[in-house]
C-alpha cells in the first residue's frame, strides 16, 4: 500500500522496457521504413498521403540532423500531418500487452519491469479491489502510449477476477495525465484497444489526439500543476529533461506538496554525462524541492528498488 501521494513523471525511457522505442529509436524506424516500400510506409500512404510525400518526409527528417521527430515537426509545419500519421502508425503496433509482463529476451518480469515492482507494492495487504485507490499514485507522462493504463487495468482484472469495465473504473481513480496526448481512448465503451491490428481508422483517431512539442515555449498546463502541487514524493523515470518539456512541467515554480523544503524528488539519468545531469538538475530543482539525480547506470526498476527506503512509500 502506498499511503502518501507518489507522483511519477515519465519520459520515453519509462516505456522502453515494454517494447516501445526511445526517441532515437522512433527516429530510426521512421527514417528507415518510410524511405522504401514497407508495411509502415504502405500504412501511412493508405491514410491519404502520396508515396512521394511519405518518402520526402523521411528523407528530410533523416538529413535534418534533428534527434527527435518532435524537434523536427516543431520546425517543419509543412510535414505536420504526415508526421503525426507516421508517429501513430509506428507506435501503435508497439503497444503489446504481453510485453508488459514478459520480455522475450529475459525471464518473466525481466530485469526492468518497474511497473510490476510498483504493482506488487500497491497490492500489499489489499484483498478487496475497492481498496486499491487507497494507493495514492499519480502519473504525468510525456509518452503517447497507454502502457500505464493497460498494465493497471489488465493486472487488476486478472488479479481480482473482474471484467474489463470494472477494472478500468478502478484505474480511473488514479490520475494519469498525457502531456502531449495519447494513441486513443482507453475507457469503458471504447474497447480498450491495445496492441490490436492497426488500420487507417485507428491511426486517424489517434492523430486527432496527438500534439507535438511546439518550437516556442509552450503555455504551462494547469492540469499537471495540480498533480505536482499535491504530491508528497516525486520520481522522474526515463525523463530526458528537455528544456521545453521542463518549462511545460513548471516543476520549479509550483508549490510542491505542502510547500516545505523537505520535499524531495528523485530522477533517473540513464546514459547521461555528468554535465548533462547537472543541467537536468538545474532545470527542475528549486529552493523548496531538490531533485536528486541517480547514477547514470540506474534504470527505472533499479531506481525504485534502491530508493524505496528514501521515498518512504515503496518499502
Amino acid at each position: 500500500m502506498i499511503p502518501d501521494t507518489l507522483l511519477f513523471i515519465l519520459g520515453a525511457g519509462a516505456s522502453c522496457p515494454f517494447g516501445l522505442p526511445s526517441g532515437a529509436g522512433l527516429r530510426s524506424v521512421l527514417c528507415r521504413d518510410l524511405r522504401r516500400s514497407t508495411p509502415l510506409s504502405k500504412l501511412v500512404e493508405a491514410c491519404g498521403f502520396p508515396e512521394s510525400t511519405v518518402r520526402n518526409f523521411a528523407y528530410e527528417f533523416l538529413h535534418s540532423g534533428q534527434s527527435s521527430i518532435d524537434a523536427f515537426l516543431a520546425r517543419r509545419p509543412d510535414f505536420h500531418d504526415v508526421g503525426l500519421h507516421a508517429i501513430a502508425a509506428a507506435l501503435m503496433p508497439s503497444e503489446n500487452r504481453d510485453l508488459l509482463y514478459i520480455n522475450p529476451d529475459q525471464d518473466a518480469w525481466g530485469d526492468s519491469n518497474w511497473l510490476g515492482y510498483l504493482w506488487q507494492r500497491m497490492c500489499l495487504e489489499v484483498n478487496d479491489p475497492k481498496l486499491l485507490p487507497l494507493n495514492t499514485v499519480a502519473f504525468i507522462t510525456f509518452n503517447y502510449d497507454r502502457t500505464v493504463e493497460n498494465f493497471l487495468q489488465t493486472s487488476i482484472q486478472y488479479t481480482f477476477n473482474l471484467n474489463p469495465d470494472a477494472a478500468q473504473e478502478i484505474v480511473q481513480e488514479f490520475p494519469i495525465f498525457h502531456m502531449y496526448g495519447d494513441l486513443g481512448d482507453y475507457e469503458p465503451g471504447h474497447g480498450y484497444r491495445f496492441g490490436d491490428a492497426v488500420d487507417v481508422s485507428r491511426i486517424k483517431h489517434a492523430v486527432s489526439r496527438l500534439r507535438v512539442v511546439p518550437n516556442t515555449r509552450p503555455e504551462r498546463d494547469h492540469g499537471c500543476e495540480k498533480m505536482i502541487s499535491v504530491a508528497k514524493q516525486t520520481v522522474f523515470l526515463g525523463f530526458g529533461f528537455d528544456d521545453m518539456n521542463c518549462h511545460r512541467l513548471a516543476f520549479q515554480d509550483i508549490k510542491v506538496g505542502d510547500g516545505s523544503k523537505g520535499h524531495t524528488a528523485y530522477a533517473t539519468s540513464y546514459g547521461m554525462t555528468d554535465a548533462e545531469r547537472h543541467i537536468a538538475k538545474q532545470r527542475v530543482s528549486s529552493t523548496q524541492c531538490e531533485v536528486h539525480m541517480m547514477d547514470d547506470d540506474v534504470d527505472c526498476l533499479r531506481a525504485l528498488r534502491e530508493y524505496a527506503s528514501l521515498l518512504h512509500v515503496l518499502a
